[in-house]
């Protein structure tokens, strides 16, 4: 179901608007990427896939990868 323009739950602002203010800034989105993999890393993953819902209850999460694309891709490649 579609919120009608400007009735969206405040939850779902709160969000939106966390995440427009986290893409922002190339420093925050790489510092989330970094925290998403420790998390994905050292907690349980029963508790991460309660985190993820639903859908996360019937899925197993993939490993965490050691690194990001943009960091393996710098690695590989150089700063190009």
């Amino acid at each position: 179901m579609l919120a009608a323009a400007g009735h969206s739950p405040a939850s779902k602002r709160l969000a939106l608007r966390f995440t427009a203010w986290l893409f922002a800034s190339p420093a925050r989105y790489a510092l989330a990427g970094k925290l998403a993999r420790l998390a994905l890393r050292l907690l349980p993953a029963g508790l991460m896939a309660r985190l993820a819902g639903p859908w996360g209850r019937q899925r197993e999460l993939p490993v965490a990868p050691a690194e990001s694309f943009r960091d393996s891709y710098r690695r590989t490649h150089g700063r190009a």
